[in-house]
């Protein structure tokens, strides 16, 4: 009981964590698409910074989390204590523990697409780190093979964790590109202007504690 008690405890809390993303990215992106980095108080600059790999993880916490709490909760179905024996408290074990295994279902079928991905080989052209020393910006292209178009992408990281690492610039060809930095913003400049684009890039991009702006190189 108490294992499945603890998974779900945690998940809960991961859920908070994943939740107040939305509000406080929110908030961030309207006051910095108005006035800047400077309109954001340094406090939440540094909550992200901080939560992002957090919520960078949060699924492979979450599949761990959920894994626990399947074994946990079908162990304790299986066993049958006193705890089970009113009907409210069976139909809530039973519920607690399907989700638990649909959830690991679905995470599991993610994770193997993603792994689909892994042949796909990155080459850099150019890397620079945030004057804080906490983001580095690369352009990249990637090569899965033969059967795919060629395309330049902009990675985002937050130092030292490599799993955060986020295309936050995608572009069809090989276009030129070059990366600024200037305190939290993070400039692309590049030769193709965004109405010629299929989707363009938002301005800003909110991606943690930076924003992300692109423009179009002076002819």
């Amino acid at each position: 009981m108490r294992y499945a008690l603890a998974a779900w405890s945690a998940i809960l809390t991961l859920f908070v964590l994943i939740t107040l993303q939305i509000p406080l990215y929110h908030w961030i992106h309207n006051r910095a698409s108005r006035g800047g980095e400077g309109a954001v108080p340094s406090i939440l600059w540094l909550i992200t910074d901080c939560l992002l790999p957090v919520w960078a993880a949060s699924p492979h916490i979450l599949f761990i989390l959920l894994i626990i709490s399947t074994w946990a909760t079908w162990g304790l179905i299986r066993r049958r204590p006193r705890s089970l024996h009113s009907t409210a408290a069976w139909s809530i074990a039973i519920t607690v523990a399907v989700v638990s295994s649909v959830g690991v279902i679905l995470l599991s079928l993610n994770f193997l697409s993603s792994f689909l991905t892994w042949g796909c080989e990155p080459t850099a052209f150019e890397s620079v780190t945030s004057p804080n020393g906490r983001y580095e910006a690369s352009v990249v292209e990637i090569d899965c093979g033969a059967m795919s178009s060629s395309n330049r992408q902009v990675l985002l990281t937050r130092r030292p964790f490599r799993w955060t690492s986020m295309s936050i610039f995608y572009f069809h060809g090989n276009p030129s590109l070059h990366l600024a930095w200037s305190g939290r913003t993070l400039t692309l400049t590049g030769d193709r202007n965004p109405s010629t684009m299929d989707r363009p890039p938002p301005d800003p991009i909110l991606y943690g504690g930076i924003l992300a702006r692109y423009t179009v190189r002076s002819r």
